[in-house]
């Protein structure tokens, strides 16, 4: 099976790109940064260097899958405002945007058919409860992004029903993504006291995702962490 995830070189993207792909699998990461620990798994491991916010970014992934089947696309990458909204700059407001929503609805357009030559033909998007109704952010700016990339997915999954493709949305509350994956989940309790999930909860999801038969699509899963009051 092919992998080609998105936001590979920490957090969210980090942990799946390490733990769910097998020897056997071939895994393509994308990141605009090295990342800070490479995959342990994954007979095949292609880091492909490219950053969400430009336009050449679909078009640099495009070109080193080339025309093989991806099995299974995860668009994981994802930035937040460093300010408050009335002091954010255009440029700062368009890299949101661009990041989390421009770039994963530019990227699945470029991908679509190798998503449809794929026999698994699996799409999740690691989206936010920030992108929830009624859900109280603050962050103008990356709720309406991640509002947005839950409406593409939406749409995206009907793009793909006719070839049998399914697509999720994963909405996260708090998550320890700077804690690593391979430190355990008892490095995050040990911080975090439970106020924070470990990535590892967001891997075990998209690891029943894929156990599940072809005939099932999992439209959407809302995780916010236990303490969570705002969703």
């Amino acid at each position: 099976m092919r992998y080609l995830i998105v936001g590979a070189s920490r957090g969210i993207g980090l942990a799946l790109s390490k733990e769910l792909p097998s020897q056997e699998d071939e895994l393509i990461c994308v990141s605009r940064t090295a990342p800070q620990i490479k995959p342990s798994r994954g007979k095949d491991v292609q880091w492909v260097y490219a950053d969400a916010t430009s336009e050449s970014f679909s078009s640099i992934i495009k070109d080193a899958v080339g025309n093989k089947p991806v099995d299974v696309f995860i668009y994981a990458a994802g930035i937040s405002e460093k300010a408050a909204f009335d002091e954010l700059t255009e440029k700062e407001i368009s890299d949101v945007l661009r990041t989390n929503l421009e770039s994963f609805v530019r990227l699945a357009q470029a991908l679509l058919s190798n998503l449809v030559s794929s026999e698994q033909k699996m799409v999740v998007a690691i989206a936010s409860t920030c992108g929830l109704p009624n859900e109280g952010a603050s962050k103008v700016t990356y709720a309406a992004s991640k509002f947005g990339m839950r409406g593409a997915a939406h749409a995206l999954r009907e793009v793909l029903r006719p070839h049998n493709g399914r697509v999720t949305v994963i909405s996260p509350g708090s998550i320890a993504s700077d804690i690593d994956v391979e430190e355990g989940t008892e490095a995050v309790f040990e911080k975090y006291g439970g106020g924070r999930m470990p990535t590892q909860d967001i891997v075990e999801t998209v690891r029943y995702l894929l156990s599940l038969s072809p005939a099932a699509c999992v439209k959407e899963i809302h995780i916010p962490a236990t303490p969570d009051t705002d969703v």
